[in-house]
Order: structure tokens, then sequence, then C-alpha cells
């Protein structure tokens, strides 16, 4: 773009050409001056976007040029994959036997998986084995710690140790099964209502649900007025089962083996 000054000496010259320099004190207007400076800078610009769409070009060339060496790079490569899919053989896999079976094996028990996690229902039959005792149970995610119901709940020490004494009810006779645990720890409830927390004893039981049985934690607490004795919490469905809340009784059962525990223990 031309400096200011011979800008206007220039517009200054045609403003004198075109009049035919017929009056030596001609004026020039300063509007005209401006129109010339914006017509310059216009035409600057126009220039300046001409240069890069040019260079756009280019590239847009150099690019259309690499296009026919791509394509025969793609071909290479189609006909080697071609060639490796007529090497290859079928696999037999001698382990595919082994799942069908366990496949079989499951669907007889009626157990559906997850993955390699049991899936279970909201509701489903649970087994506290040295008890040989089934009770109905209530599958709930949102329960940290496993619950059970019992009464007549009493603390007390043996060998220096924390113990709990509690009494259930054996579900096929109604009789009272008392039980005696060494207790494991203690939790704070805090009731519903705004009520005062309260302290629960925890033990431990070994407990069978669908196929799985494992030793898990269970706090002591009144559930007479609910209807399910048993609570299954996050503590023993953890990386092992998935709920759908869908469903009842999805994990059945293993057939009972084993004598049941009597009296206190």
């Amino acid at each position: 773009m031309l400096p200011t000054l011979p800008r206007r000496l220039l517009a200054l010259f045609f403003v004198m050409l075109l009049a035919g320099c017929q009056h030596a004190n001609l004026l020039i207007d300063e509007a005209d001056l401006a129109r010339f400076d914006e017509c310059l800078a216009l035409q600057q610009v126009l220039v300046e976007r001409i240069e890069v769409q040019s260079q756009q070009l280019e590239e847009i060339r150099e690019q259309t040029e690499l296009v026919p060496v791509v394509l025969d790079q793609l071909d290479a490569l189609e006909l080697k994959l071609a060639a490796m899919r007529e090497e290859l053989a079928p696999v037999d896999c001698p382990e595919a036997d082994g799942v069908a079976a366990v496949i079989a094996v499951a669907a007889s028990n009626d157990m559906l998986f997850a993955g390699d996690k049991l899936l279970v229902g909201e509701i489903e039959n649970v087994r506290f084995d040295n008890l040989n005792m089934e009770l109905r149970a209530r599958i709930d995610t949102g329960a940290v710690t496993s619950s059970l119901h019992a009464r007549e709940v009493r603390r007390f020490q043996r060998d220096g140790e924390n113990w709990v004494r509690f009494t259930i009810e054996d579900p096929e006779t109604g009789e009272p099964v008392v039980l005696e645990r060494p207790r494991s720890r203690r939790v704070r409830i805090l009731q519903a209502g705004g009520e005062d927390p309260s302290t629960r004893p925890v033990v431990e039981l070994r407990v069978t649900l669908g196929n799985n049985t494992q030793t898990a934690e269970f706090t002591l607490a009144d559930r007479g007025s609910l209807e399910f004795p048993v609570l299954i919490g996050r503590n023993i469905l953890r990386d092992l089962m998935v709920v759908d809340v869908s469903k009842i009784d999805a994990a059945p059962l293993p057939a009972r083996s084993g004598a049941a525990e009597t009296g206190a223990k």
C-alpha cells in the first residue's frame, strides 16, 4: 500500500488532469481524497485475498497429485489382506465343548449369568448353611450391609471377647432357634422420622445365594414389621452379582446338604 502523502499527490494529479488544468488555483475536495484512499485500501485487500486463494489452490493441486499414490497403496493393502484370508485355516477350540456344557448346566438349574456375574432377582431364597435353613430375602443394592431378622438380642462376653445371643424363627416349623455368635462390630442406624440413631450388633454368617456361598456380615435387627426376614446388601452383591429388579427367583438354590445346627453355639 502506498504512503499517505504520495497517494494524495497522485489523486491531485488525476483530478487536475480530468479538469484540463484550466485553473491554476484549483481546489481539491477532501471528500474526493477520502474516497480515493478507500478505493486504494480496498484494492490492497483484494490483492491480499487473491494471494491467499492462490496459495490454497496450490495446496489443493499438491494434495490432488497424492490421490493416485494413496489409491495404489489401498489397492496393495486390499490384495495383501485377501491373501492372508486365503491362508487362514479354521481353528478348532477344544474348550468349546466345555463352555457349552457349563451353559447347559446353568440352563438346567435355571440360572442366568450376566458376563461372569450371577444374575439375581429382586426377591430370592437364601440359605444359612450351618443352620440348613432357607429364608426369603429382598435384594437391595441401596443397603451397604445385609440384615437378618432377630429377636431377644443380648450382648455378652466370652473369654474376653464380645459375643451376641439372638433368636431367629425356623420358617418350616415356626420354632425359635437360639444362636450365639462373636460380634464383629457395631453399626449406628439412623431411624426414619429423625429419631435418635441406634446401634446394632453385626455378626458373620455363612450364606448361600444362587450358586454363590460366602461368609458375610449381617446386622441383627427386628424386621418383624417387614415382609422379608432377610435383606441382602452390597457387601454380598459387590463384584459377584447383578440385580434385575424385574425378576424373582432368578438364582435358585442348589440341593441341600449337611445337617442343621441345633441349639446355641
